[in-house]
């Protein structure tokens, strides 16, 4: 760039001009500088787009189901084409919002709820970053396991008594009653465990009868067909040291069922595993063969115990009275699911056999 200033007499003064090498003004006519200008200026010709922002929601934790009550967490990936900062905020289309804050550097944003109510629930996540927003969702149901049945108004709807087996007035079942030579069962007619892994609770007491008490009782579930296939086993089943369930094995017959027993024996037969008191697993109606067993010598003081019996096949656990006494492999066993129900026997010997607050854990439903 140079200054000339021609000397001159102009209005008495010098006249200078301003000039590129080799051009002369910018703007005039015939000028052949490319140069456009500053961005956005008259003439410019600057292509740069400012690129639409894109807000990217993945699902990197989920849970299809949640007990009531319990914790529900999910977590979603956030990820933008643009630094600004983003908000999010999460809601169930049943129970409305669920909070919200800003997204982490990290993208990581989490939902741990445990406040959903019963139902099919379509969780949100909403983004938003300036003009721009984004949303995904996941269907999370909240279920409920099936109630507890405590028997304190009368036998349930849905029950089906068989021989000598009653209602007590006290609140429970009562299997025999405290006399010679009787058998009983009751079983859930309306509704079958599901097949797979599952958990079963209740309480169970036993003693204050005669001749040293006996013989014993068991909760059962027993595939049958329907009811009527039921009807046929039930009768079909030995009492005394069979326990009202035994159709196969040693005296108590030669009916091959599919089944699983919680037995509560107190009587000795020279099948038992012990000539105590004593707990034990047994399949497929048979008595005879104890896949798991563990004494318990004050069985019979009439006291309630509350008893746990978890079945993720093969693996068998029991507790009771929140102690566990039970764990195992039984190779080769799958359970079936059925119908469940309680049986027992009394003989010369006799024991009261009492049965209560039975809550089964098979399947969490979800209301629609």
């Amino acid at each position: 760039m140079w200054r000339a200033c021609l000397v001159g007499l102009v209005l008495g003064g010098w006249s200078c001009t301003n000039s590129s090498s080799g051009s002369g003004d910018p703007s005039a006519p015939g000028d052949d500088d490319e140069t456009t200008g500053l961005p956005g200026t008259p003439g410019d010709d600057d292509d740069t787009v400012i690129p639409e922002i894109e807000i990217d929601i993945s699902w990197t934790e989920v849970m299809d189901l949640a007990e009531v009550g319990t914790l529900v967490s999910l977590v979603a990936h956030v990820e933008s084409n643009n630094t600004a900062e983003m908000s999010y905020s999460w809601s169930s289309d049943k129970d409305g919002g669920l909070g919200g804050g800003s997204v982490p550097q990290s993208g990581d944003v989490s939902l741990n709820t445990d406040v959903l109510t019963l139902g099919w629930h379509q969780i949100e996540i909403a983004v938003d970053q300036g003009d721009s927003d984004e949303v995904a969702s996941y269907e999370v149901g909240i279920c409920k396991w099936p109630d507890m049945e405590t028997f304190d108004v009368g036998t349930p709807a849905g029950w089906t008594t068989f021989g000598d087996a009653y209602w007590d007035p006290g609140g429970w079942l009562e299997v025999t009653g405290n006399s010679a030579s009787r058998a009983g069962q009751i079983y859930k007619t309306d509704d079958k465990v599901d097949p797979g892994n599952f958990a079963m609770e209740f309480s169970i007491a036993t003693g204050g009868g005669l001749n040293g008490g006996a013989d014993g009782f068991a909760v059962n579930i027993i595939d049958a067909y329907d009811v009527a296939e039921l009807t046929t086993i039930v009768n079909a089943a030995s009492n005394g040291g069979c326990l009202a369930y035994g159709t196969q094995g040693g005296p108590c017959g030669t009916m091959p069922i599919s089944g699983f027993h919680v037995e509560f024996d107190t009587w000795f037969n020279d099948y038992d595993p012990t000539a105590g008191n004593h707990f034990a697993i047994t399949l497929d109606g048979d008595p005879t063969v104890s896949y798991f067993w563990v004494d318990v010598p004050s069985l019979e003081d009439l006291a309630w115990r509350q008893i746990r019996i978890e079945v993720d096949s093969p693996d068998v656990t029991a507790f009771m009275d929140g102690q566990q006494i039970i764990q195992g492999t039984i190779p080769g066993f799958v359970f079936d699911g059925g119908y469940v129900g309680v049986s027992g026997s009394t003989g010369w010997a006799t024991n009261y056999h009492r049965f209560d607050n039975l809550q089964i854990y098979d399947q969490c439903v979800v209301p629609e």
